[in-house]
């Protein structure tokens, strides 16, 4: 009895793990092309996404920074080559041509109303 009650949360489990992986897949599958920040403040940031999980961020001055990038739930997760430490944000796809994630300007990125919303070019 005990080892069937294992086993069946194990399965559901195993779904459940089955099914987010395929939506952060999907997600990131969604991303590639060029975003501009429309809010909190039009056109300072762009971002450019690359199919092989890259991003380059560009500010208002023309700065670049090149990241890896990881989707995880409700996350969006920030390398830049060669660093072992990620950065963490909020993300959420709003529509197929908008997207919400962490400030990159704040200490920090992660306090309610701290946000910016991308849309595609």
């Amino acid at each position: 009895m005990k080892k069937t009650v294992v086993l069946k949360a194990l399965l559901v489990l195993s779904i459940f793990l089955g099914f987010s992986c395929d939506k952060n897949d999907a997600i990131e599958g969604t991303l590639p092309g060029t975003w501009i920040e429309v809010q909190p403040v039009y056109e300072r940031t762009t971002l450019l996404f690359s199919s092989e999980n890259k991003m380059v961020k560009i500010d208002g001055e023309g700065n670049e920074e090149n990241f890896s990038y990881e989707i995880k739930g409700d996350s969006i997760h920030l390398s830049k080559p060669g660093q072992e430490d990620m950065r963490r944000f909020f993300f959420k796809k709003l529509d197929p041509a908008r997207f919400q994630i962490g400030n990159f300007y704040t200490t920090n990125p992660e306090v309610e109303g701290a946000f910016m919303i991308f849309e595609r070019q």
